[in-house]
């Protein structure tokens, strides 16, 4: 209420007490504010039981809302919180790498341990699955491996006369790449990131090739010498996902070819899951840098089911 000067029908002057407007604005400012905020924790599916202590765990009480940590405007809370529609897609997800690596990690080494370790494959499993990444590189690249004797850290080589320097291997990225899942629509994610393990299988370019199949078509499409392929999976930890005891699976192909060189570099990959069907992963990495200790690692990878809306 605010205080205004009036006349009575004596002619006195008195105080009235009337609504401010400013104040009307204020208060709807502040219903639409709490909406919102009861909206988004209704979004993310949290029960009524245990909404409430769940949305100030994760978010902070109303006051740091009001102000942030210590009243600077700070993020307090503990979990990212996403719609689990975020702009109208089944699921979204996001990973950022900012490790530093020593280059102590053996990627194709750690190819083993990444099948029958993370994602739980016999070695029977492991060997299937070397054939059917092989008849992948060569129905969409035109690259004829075989697909055999890959374990123990075996590569396997296309020579010169078929079209030369491609070598094909099992593989897992350096955890010390520090790549994360940062948000997962609908989904709680602690602050930290849930850790994601990156392994498969790997086609290196060793110099410029010509690649075929459904990709390079008849005529082929050249590819400079660094270039690489991919068919592998994303397994993701689900100690930093609320709610969560199984990791997240994600299978992922090469849609083209990704091609080292420019700053950033870019590669697109066809995912799939067995609950969100088909998407797609786009990203990008900027080169690193060395220094103290090794060398920088930058990665931005945006993930969506489906790969587009129309």
């Amino acid at each position: 209420m605010s205080q205004e000067t009036a006349r009575n029908d004596n002619g006195e002057r008195e105080e009235s007490k009337l609504p401010s407007v400013l104040e009307g604005v204020l208060s709807r400012r502040e219903v639409l504010r709490r909406g919102a905020i009861a909206s988004t924790v209704a979004g993310v599916g949290l029960s009524a039981a245990g909404g409430n202590a769940a949305a100030t765990s994760s978010r902070g009480s109303s006051d740091e809302h009001e102000g942030g940590q210590d009243g600077e405007g700070g993020y307090s809370g503990e979990l990212t919180l996403a719609s689990p529609d975020l702009a109208g897609f089944d699921k979204t997800l996001m990973y950022i790498a900012e490790g530093v690596t020593t280059g102590d990690w053996d990627r194709i080494e750690r190819g083993d341990f990444f099948q029958t370790e993370i994602m739980g494959r016999s070695e029977e499993e492991a060997q299937e699955l070397d054939r059917e990444a092989a008849a992948f590189f060569e129905e969409t690249f035109g690259l004829p491996f075989e697909g055999e004797d890959l374990g123990d850290g075996n590569v396997e080589t296309i020579d010169d006369d078929v079209g030369g320097g491609a070598q094909f291997f099992r593989f897992m990225q350096d955890l010390d790449t520090e790549y994360r899942a940062y948000m997962i629509s609908g989904e709680g994610v602690s602050e930290e990131g849930a850790l994601v393990r990156d392994g498969g299988h790997f086609v290196s370019i060793q110099e410029e090739m010509t690649l075929h199949g459904e990709w390079g078509g008849e005529e082929g499409k050249s590819v400079p010498a660094g270039s690489f392929l991919v068919f592998g999976d994303y397994n993701i930890d689900p100690e930093n996902i609320r709610g969560r005891s199984d990791p997240i699976e994600i299978h992922y192909e090469s849609g083209s070819p990704i091609i080292p060189g420019m700053d950033p570099f870019t590669f697109s990959c066809v995912i799939t899951h067995p609950e969100w069907g088909e998407g797609k992963a786009n990203g990008t990495v900027i080169p690193g840098e060395e220094v103290e200790g090794g060398t920088t690692n930058h990665i931005r990878n945006v993930l969506t089911f489906p790969a587009v809306l129309n």
